[in-house]
């Protein structure tokens, strides 16, 4: 059985994908990755099949220099991306040849149900953001902070304001490249409505509402292995072992604007505190002078080096919040945008960390103050750990591959697929 996976996505969006690429494969499945053409050699650390898109998230990302804050980066970066749709499309269409089944999560949704359709094969939304459904449970992904005197209906009208972000603005380019790429009409085909939805994330960080009907499913997070003979850096080991547990600071994909002075004032927070600062550069390039409270990594396994630190200070996306929070440490969040500010808020509510700081305002005695409370507030660090042992227990690979199973041996899936 060959199944597809399309990732359109930075790295933090990737990894959880790797991981549930590698749980199909333990089950005998031939697993392809569509990723950007940046990430094929992060798929390729674990022997992975990975099949490039003539896309480069980290210079799109950098290019928009979404760290500035302005709306000319986020509209130069919608307009890239819908310029590029009909040659990613086109791309993904070749590399999936041959699958019987195509997965996605919101960074390749419009791509990937459209190829599948192209084939005649079953297509599953999979996601890593609770995405895609109306409830009055929480809110929606890109409207976190609805008043509470609105209640659910205003929790309601934020989930409709979320899916109509995730595709309102691409619509007419997808609707175009849908016909003049794929040959296919111009609207969406019809949903099996008997596929389950999969969300990459523990109920216990969002519990299920009984809206989902057993037909959408937080699995637990899609954790990723180190890859086969990794080892962190001598120099690393040796900065761990020196003293006390280190304050991490790590924006992922996330660009700096200034990313000298953004490394000054981490360090500077750590030291108002009188910690030791642990930088991880990323795609942001964060710059400072090591000394002996201070390392600069260029990347390293969350999942290797969290449980090693004392606090996480991350940007909020998906799968670093997954990794802080699986870890069992107090994180505090930097949100620069997307779903980022829904995971701080969720971060505060699950009573694992301080309220998010928007790197707007951002300032070292605004930071050092929160260090304070997360390094300082036993409850939430219990809380932390409790919750970081929970969440190592479940198996969400396990439970997404057998729901995925489950689905492809379902009597009566190739009249489903024909229907479509």
């Amino acid at each position: 059985m060959n199944v597809a996976i399309v990732c359109m996505d930075s790295q933090g969006g990737i990894q959880p994908y790797l991981g549930l690429a590698l749980g199909l494969r333990r089950e005998g499945y031939d697993v392809r990755l569509v990723v950007p053409s940046n990430a094929v050699a992060l798929a390729a650390e674990w022997q992975l099949d990975a099949r490039p898109l003539s896309i480069d998230i980290q210079q799109l990302l950098q290019g928009a220099n979404l760290a500035a804050g302005g709306r000319t980066g986020t509209r130069a970066m919608r307009g890239t991306l819908a310029a590029g749709l009909g040659r990613w499309t086109a791309e993904a269409h070749a590399a999936t040849a041959g699958v019987d089944l195509v997965m996605a999560g919101a960074g390749g949704l419009d791509v990937g149900r459209s190829v599948a359709e192209a084939h005649g094969v079953p297509f599953l939304e999979t996601f890593l953001q609770p995405v895609g459904s109306i409830t009055g449970a929480f809110p929606g992904v890109f409207a976190p902070n609805v008043p509470r005197w609105l209640g659910a209906p205003g929790r309601w009208v934020s989930h409709i304001l979320t899916n109509a972000l995730l595709s309102v603005p691409t619509r007419p380019v997808v609707r175009r490249v849908r016909v003049e790429t794929l040959g296919l009409p111009a609207g969406y085909p019809k949903r099996d409505r008997r596929a389950p939805v999969l969300y990459g994330f523990s109920p216990r960080v969002i519990p299920t509402p009984p809206s989902w009907n057993g037909r959408r499913f937080a699995t637990g997070y899609w954790t990723t292995p180190l890859p086969e003979g990794w080892s962190p850096p001598p120099g690393l080991g040796k900065f761990l072992a020196a003293g006390t547990p280190p304050i991490c600071f790590g924006f992922g994909s996330m660009p700096a604007d200034n990313p000298t002075a953004l490394a000054e004032l981490l360090v500077a927070a750590a030291r108002r505190v009188g910690q030791r600062a642990l930088l991880l550069s990323g795609w942001g390039g964060l710059e400072i002078a090591s000394a002996d409270d201070v390392y600069v990594a260029d990347a390293v396994p969350h999942a290797w080096l969290f449980p090693r630190v004392a606090v996480a200070v991350h940007h909020g996306g998906a799968g670093t919040t997954g990794a802080a929070l699986s870890a069992g440490i107090p994180a505090v969040v930097d949100p620069h945008g997307a779903d980022q500010p829904f995971w701080g808020t969720r971060v505060v509510e699950l009573g694992v960390g301080p309220r998010p700081i928007p790197r707007k305002l951002l300032t070292a005695p605004r930071l050092a103050d929160a260090l304070d409370r997360a390094l300082t507030d036993a409850t939430m660090r219990t809380r932390a750990a409790t919750l970081g042992e929970q969440l190592r227990a479940e198996d969400g690979v396990g439970a997404a591959v057998a729901l995925i199973a489950g689905y492809l041996q379902r009597p009566g899936l190739e009249h489903a697929v024909a229907s479509n």
